[in-house]
């Protein structure tokens, strides 16, 4: 198996599950549903806290609310022809120094 180690987009993600059918099931959706997101670039937030929980049975505490919404908007820049990326780990560290 091939073992994503930085998430980068929702393909990583859904990866990371184990695929588009393992994801439907975590979400309480079909798999065509997930297709659809890969489609898009996007995943709907009401679905981030079962991703996160179901990561972190797999081992993969690196994959956070936080993380999932630095992919969402990188994902939105890309789809707007940003060049530039955000990392959540900035994120992090902006909000430790008070800014």
């Amino acid at each position: 198996m091939n073992m994503i180690t930085e998430i980068e987009t929702v393909d990583d993600i859904v990866s990371v599950l184990g695929g588009n059918a393992s994801m439907a099931r975590v979400i309480c959706k079909g798999p065509s549903a997930v297709s659809e997101m890969k489609r898009r670039d996007s995943i709907p937030v009401e679905y981030w806290p079962a991703i996160v929980a179901e990561c972190a049975t797999l081992g993969r505490d690196d994959i956070t609310l936080e993380a999932i919404a630095t992919v969402m908007a990188n994902a939105a820049m890309r789809r707007r022809g940003g060049r530039e990326k955000l990392r959540h780990d900035v994120f992090r560290e902006t909000a430790q120094e008070g800014v």
